[in-house]
């Protein structure tokens, strides 16, 4: 078998390296991580770049992402940048300035917020690129804060076109017929369509994303496959 292509994959990692400044990365928390993004114990993310993480359910992928926000918002160089998180499942219910710091805890934003203040989430993947779109909109124009976005998570997005097919499938069982079928939620065309959109407007605006993902078991898979696959296509992890 050829090492030519994670050769390839090492000079690539090491001419972005170089082409980014040491006060744009950020920590993750964990000093094994950031070697593993960035080959450096200190620094593990950075502005104007996607990062994809995928992981088990309860392996820590939402504490983890909150403690890259706390360090963002104990480090200098991140001071001007709003801290996003979109809690799509609703599951970080832990006090934030207990576990991360008063300073994170009053920068932390949603979204999005009603007229009464209440936190607004992405409830679709066309919510999320759409807002994500208008966001990066708003700091080219020079009316927003540069942000880092974390979305937790991709698999607790829903799409226009699940919801059309479920209430077709709905309609359909109540009157007793078999409604058509279909493969999948149509998440996977989604991202791989607006995706590649977003990382080059990242670079531009020098905003950074964070996706999460859940693996799940690949069952039927082959003996050749992986053990576990995740869901919304392989855009994600291109990208």
């Amino acid at each position: 078998m050829s090492d030519e292509p994670e050769e390839a994959d090492d000079q690539q990692m090491r001419i972005l390296r170089a082409s980014i400044k040491k006060e744009d990365y950020l920590s993750t928390g964990s000093t094994l991580l950031n070697l593993a993004c960035s080959g450096m114990p200190e620094f593990g993310l950075a502005k104007g770049l996607y990062f994809w993480i995928a992981g088990d359910s309860s392996s820590g992928k939402t504490f983890l992402l909150l403690t890259c926000l706390a360090e963002a918002a104990r480090n200098p160089n991140w001071d001007k940048y709003d801290l996003i998180f979109d809690d799509v499942e609703g599951g970080a219910l832990m006090d934030m300035e207990q576990f991360f710091g008063s300073k994170m805890a009053s920068r932390i934003k949603a979204p999005g917020y009603a007229e009464d203040g209440t936190a607004v989430y992405s409830d679709t993947a066309e919510d999320f690129y759409f807002g994500l779109d208008e966001r990066l909109d708003d700091v080219d124009a020079g009316k927003a804060k540069p942000f880092i976005y974390v979305l937790d998570s991709m698999d607790a997005l829903s799409t226009k076109y699940e919801g059309a097919k479920f209430d077709e499938k709905k309609t359909a069982d109540r009157k007793g017929k078999k409604a058509v079928g279909d493969y999948g939620d149509g998440k996977a065309k989604i991202n791989s369509t607006w995706i590649r959109t977003v990382v080059r407007r990242l670079r531009d605006s020098r905003c950074t994303l964070v996706i999460l993902s859940q693996t799940r078991d690949n069952v039927g898979g082959g003996i050749f496959e992986s053990d576990s696959i995740t869901s919304g296509g392989r855009a994600l992890k291109f990208y």
